[in-house]
């Protein structure tokens, strides 16, 4: 099953972007942070990732980089 990453600090966006995916049969898994979402990767693998670019803290682009 292809595993997808999305990050957005807007709690109503990833509800919405987790359950639409989750109904097309891909497994979600969730981030409220780009720094989360670092330390998440580093514990597992993800096949696509969807975030959000203007996040506090850490955005996507310097997620990504890292």
């Amino acid at each position: 099953m292809t595993k997808i990453l999305v990050v957005d600090d807007e709690v109503g966006i990833r509800e919405m972007l987790h359950d639409a995916l989750s109904l097309a049969g891909f497994q979600v898994v969730l981030s409220a942070d780009g720094f989360d979402a670092v330390k998440l990767l580093r514990e597992t693998s993800v096949d696509l990732i969807i975030a959000d670019i203007n996040m506090p803290k850490l955005d996507g682009y310097q997620m990504l980089e890292r």
